[in-house]
């Protein structure tokens, strides 16, 4: 599955880029608004300073200076989130068809409302097994007032372990739902779900794929984290840059090798 996704990034590499180059776009249009906006707010105040450079208290005090421009910013963060969430139910399926041999535009037209109602029927599985986390955490005493201690606040959260493992496995459940619908070339979404339950919960082979991805992220992270702690600056946001193009490949590869298990079944 993993050598199958990553011929298939291989194959179609520039789509990918493509991709990959609009939503680096869309993120940096949005950092350029936040760091004029409180650039001009803050930008001679030894607070916020102190606030960027990791003091959160002091970052917190700074920003009630000026709530109203943060809100706005929030609000508007939100918009743009919203608006790219929209837009990746077309390049999504897009991107899936591709990696399957179709039309990027035909299949992303082809599946666009599949994959908005296949997100509204993700929230079912997704609610009750975060209330089962949320549930776990409150038997352990996760939902208490804040403990001092934080390694002891961490172990409280032990009860949600079960129930996280839920949601990760329902996430996985999602993404080869969406590979099923391009697959399949269907639009039948809540079938496509519950096909893709089935298959993450009778065989081991999507939860290790899953995982093998996950290990990747964390072995990308931790490579970032070492890389760019003595950074700053320019070179800091080279790699910033370079640790979220490779995130998104793993990300291609591991929805490439998701559709391959679809399509073989």
């Amino acid at each position: 599955m993993v050598a199958a996704g990553a011929r298939a990034l291989r194959a179609w590499w520039r789509i990918a880029l493509g991709i990959y180059l609009a939503e680096a776009a869309v993120a940096l249009l949005f950092t350029l608004v936040v760091w004029r906006t409180l650039g001009a707010l803050y930008g001679d105040r030894p607070l916020f300073d102190r606030g960027v450079a990791g003091d959160a208290t002091a970052l917190a005090l700074a920003l009630k200076q000026h709530r109203s421009a943060v809100v706005a910013l929030a609000w508007a963060g939100g918009a743009l989130v919203l608006g790219w969430a929209l837009l990746s139910f077309y390049l999504g399926p897009g991107l899936l068809g591709a990696f399957a041999g179709r039309a990027f535009g035909t299949a992303a037209r082809r599946q666009f409302w599949a994959f908005v109602r296949l997100s509204l029927w993700s929230l079912i599985p997704l609610v009750l097994t975060l209330a089962i986390a949320g549930i776990g955490a409150h038997l352990t005493g996760a939902t208490d007032p804040p403990v001092v201690d934080r390694w002891r606040a961490l172990a409280t959260l032990r009860g949600a372990i079960p129930g996280l493992l839920l949601v990760a496995a329902v996430a996985c459940a999602i993404d080869y739902a969406r590979a099923d619908l391009v697959a399949r070339d269907a639009t039948g979404a809540g079938r496509a779900l519950l096909r893709a339950l089935r298959l993450t919960f009778t065989s081991p082979l999507p939860i290790a794929h899953y995982v093998v991805y996950g290990l990747a992220l964390a072995a990308l992270a931790a490579l970032y984290l070492v890389a760019g702690a003595p950074l700053a600056g320019a070179f800091l946001f080279a790699v910033r840059q370079l640790f979220l193009a490779a995130r998104f490949a793993a990300r291609a590869i591991a929805t490439g090798g998701q559709l391959e298990l679809v399509r073989s079944r």
